[in-house]
């Protein structure tokens, strides 16, 4: 387990038993957390009870959210 959550978003979210580990690590925060990918794009991690959410501000401009829930099921949606 990486200790930069922002370097933990690199890892594969479809694995559950690093899903949970990672759930588990860094859950207790109330606010997301900040920073930039390798692309330079802005990032925002809110990690929850259940799921991940990784929001990626793109290059053009247009907000790419992942989210990774416990079951195994993960979504992407796009806000313009």
């Amino acid at each position: 387990m990486c200790d930069n959550l922002i370097e933990c978003i690199e890892e594969d979210f479809s694995n559950i038993t690093y899903l949970e580990q990672f759930i588990k690590k860094w859950s207790k925060s109330d606010v997301p957390f900040a920073g930039h990918n390798d692309l330079g794009e802005h990032v925002l991690i809110s990690v929850n009870e259940d799921n991940v959410d990784v929001a990626t501000i793109q290059k053009n401009n247009v907000m790419r959210h992942n989210t990774y829930w416990l079951d195994g099921t993960s979504e992407e949606w796009f806000e313009h």
